[in-house]
């Protein structure tokens, strides 16, 4: 049977998926979610090359042909291994949601909040194995590398000894966020370049024209909630192995507190037609139950 929905406003409808037949709607669940865990494997390759590069250190040591890298200098190597990591895995994030959002759109759903509640389950899955999971475990099989080949059978306790090395990575990713984040968040470049482009594009009428320069920004949940929840699944596993990140989360979710206060003071508009009665809220829970997991999954070796 088909699905129903009531209390639908008409800004809120797909029109082009609203004459899909329920199994054809299965059919392109079934192929949207398989292209998802494709790309989640695809994926995967650029994220462990980033977790390598997080690690350099160890890299030299173990490929003697990149021995030439730590010969660079130290402000050099620096810049390498703590802030080049977090910069390639932010720009490899922006990129997801653009092909995320189209394979939720292909998977039939009739209303944009749907595909906005559905791209926040997809990009919250890629944020945790490929942001979290991959790099973690990509830079501390670096940096056990020589012991797991000779020692194949202490694998857990070697992995549990050397996981904690990728926690500077992740406290440059959680320092990273909450200034250049938070900073970008308050300059809104981005958008500034968007009006000012629209302007010159698309102002080719006086309705036009003051739909532009006065039209408020809409928030984009499906985005929005994975990269916050991301640094409390970050925060939830590591808050034990490197304690020193919960400070630097502390202060990161203070800036963003007050970014977004002033984002939706005035800045961004909520209207009636993307209201959900809170369907986001649950989700985000979720999420953070995901991080308390991982914590205990750490913590158990």
């Amino acid at each position: 049977m088909s699905s129903r929905y009531i209390e639908v406003a008409p800004p809120d409808i797909i029109w082009t998926n609203l004459g899909l037949n329920p199994y054809e709607q299965k059919i392109r669940l079934a192929i949207s979610y398989a292209a998802t865990a494709g790309l989640i494997i695809l994926w995967s390759i650029p994220v462990a090359f980033v977790g390598v590069i997080s690690n350099i250190y160890t890299v030299c040591s173990t490929a003697s042909w990149l021995a030439w890298i730590c010969d660079l200098p130290k402000v050099v190597v620096g810049i390498i291994s703590g802030v080049l990591p977090p910069v390639l895995l932010a720009v490899l994030m922006m990129l997801l949601p653009i092909v995320l959002r189209l394979l939720a759109h292909f998977e039939g759903i009739p209303k944009y909040t749907g595909l906005e509640l559905s791209l926040m389950t997809r990009f919250f899955i890629f944020q945790v194995i490929h942001s979290f999971l991959i790099v973690t475990l990509s830079s501390g099989i670096i940096a056990s590398l020589d012991d797991l080949i000779n020692n194949p059978t202490s694998i857990p306790n070697i992995l549990a000894e050397n996981l904690p090395k990728a926690s500077t990575f992740f406290l440059t990713f959680i320092l990273l966020q909450g200034l250049t984040g938070v900073a970008g968040g308050f300059l809104q470049i981005v958008p500034l370049i968007v009006y000012y482009v629209k302007l010159f594009l698309l102002g080719s009428t006086p309705r036009s024209v003051w739909g532009i320069k006065y039209g408020m920004g809409n928030v984009a949940w499906g985005t929005t909630f994975p990269g916050i929840t991301l640094l409390v699944v970050i925060t939830l596993g590591y808050s034990i192995i490197s304690p020193i990140i919960n400070g630097l989360a502390c202060a990161t979710f203070f800036m963003f507190y007050q970014l977004y206060k002033y984002l939706f003071l005035y800045a961004y508009q909520q209207p009636v037609e993307t209201d959900t009665g809170g369907l986001f809220y649950p989700k985000a829970i979720q999420h953070v139950f995901v991080g308390l997991y991982i914590q205990q999954i750490c913590l158990a070796p």
